[in-house]
């Protein structure tokens, strides 16, 4: 989102400033970009252990959060995939709401 937005906060700014925020924010998103990869890669890592959670309603919280990661991510069909299981495993209210609102944000097929 910020990297769209980016060209029209540029020009807002003074020239002689345009090209070090420019270079601090892209840096910044990658920065950002590594720790969401990081964080769903040890959700997945988690996901094929087969252990239980607990409390059990905890799987559907972090499968959601595993969809939202790689929906962030552009891995599309892993983001459906996790919001799918997320629903399955019954997610509380408010998480529930949360995967329909993401769900609806995903580009068609």
């Amino acid at each position: 989102m910020l990297d769209k937005a980016l060209p029209s906060l540029l020009a807002a700014l003074p020239e002689g400033d345009r090209g070090r925020i420019k270079a601090s924010v892209k840096a910044s998103i990658q920065r950002e970009r590594g720790y969401q990869r990081r964080v769903v890669d040890l959700l997945e890592a988690r996901f094929t252990t087969k252990q239980p959670f607990d409390p059990p309603e905890n799987e559907a919280v972090f499968l959601y959060l595993a969809g939202e990661l790689h929906r962030r991510l552009g891995e599309f069909d892993l983001a459906r995939a996790r919001f799918a299981e997320a629903e399955e495993a019954k997610p509380p209210g408010v998480i529930a709401d949360f995967i329909k609102e993401r769900q609806a944000m995903l580009p068609a097929y």
